[in-house]
């Protein structure tokens, strides 16, 4: 209250010499509190700025009061309460939830990992600019891990104008970043794995994994091998070593699987990341 107070009195007194007395339910007003939920704002404060955007959004529903209110929801990271905030004023008639406001709610969306949602919300939403349509066109099919389709859809938007390109520009770096992406094949991993212990880990790029599993798997069998030499069939050196180096031999045939698996979502993950922070760069109105 101190420091909204000191802000007020310092942006509205007047000259010393003709200094007023302000009225203290003046502080509340429409202009005092979206000029104080702007300072907020622009001091990266969102979570203080979003709850005096919720008194700007009573006072004066507006589309750019509302696309306000969810933008300070999304830059605080406030995802969830920005989400059922937006559907709340989507559902209230006198809350004038229009364009600039979709949008918000479409990039809240989609940064949350609810591209399905953002996909149906946007396919029934007022048709928005060219320029915005690209931007969540190319998001959406990145987000879907649809990489060639989103490389494409860049090549198409940016031939067709200036403007268009520019649009396309925050998601260049992850389409290209996406086009050189080569998987892992589980199948290839399980399958060297299987002909050499530790092999299918070093595939998935896990050399060290790969070493001890061969290690292991090795060093067990020739202890084995050792003891049925040494006592035969009745070794109990033998198949204890044997059941330790068996085991050890099935266990990295999963885990080679397993690992091709997470270098895979690895790879998915990071342009994921990339993609969200290209969303929050990029400048839809």
């Amino acid at each position: 209250m101190t420091a909204r107070f000191l802000f007020l009195l310092l942006l509205w007194t007047p000259v010393a010499s003709t200094a007023q007395t302000i009225a203290p339910s003046s502080l509340y007003d429409y202009p005092h509190s979206l000029a104080f939920a702007l300072h907020l704002a622009q001091k990266e404060q969102y979570a203080s700025a979003a709850r005096e955007y919720e008194r700007v959004v009573f006072l004066h529903p507006s589309d750019s009061n509302a696309a306000g209110l969810l933008r300070c929801y999304r830059k605080g990271n406030l995802l969830g309460e920005g989400i059922f905030r937006a559907e709340q004023l989507r559902a209230d008639s006198n809350a004038a939830f229009g364009t600039h406001a979709g949008i918000e709610y479409g990039k809240l969306l989609l940064i949350s990992g609810a591209t399905l949602k953002a996909t149906s919300f946007l396919a029934a939403a007022p048709p928005l600019p060219p320029q915005d349509s690209a931007q969540f066109a190319v998001a959406i099919a990145l987000l879907a891990r649809h990489w060639q389709e989103a490389d494409s859809l860049c090549t198409r938007f940016s031939a067709r104008s200036k403007a268009l390109d520019n649009a396309c520009e925050p998601f260049a770096a992850v389409t290209a970043h996406a086009a050189t992406i080569r998987y892992k094949s589980p199948v290839v991993a399980t399958a060297l794995s299987i002909a050499v212990p530790g092999l299918g880990k070093g595939y998935a790029d896990q050399w060290r994994d790969g070493v001890i599993s061969l290690v292991f798997v090795a060093g067990n069998a020739l202890l084995a091998q050792r003891g049925f030499k040494r006592s035969g069939m009745d070794s109990v050196q033998g198949w204890a070593f044997g059941g330790i180096s068996a085991g050890f031999y099935l266990a990295n045939i999963y885990g080679s699987y397993r690992a091709a698996t997470r270098y895979n979502n690895r790879i998915d993950n990071a342009i994921l990341r990339e993609t969200r922070l290209a969303l929050e760069r990029a400048h839809i109105r």
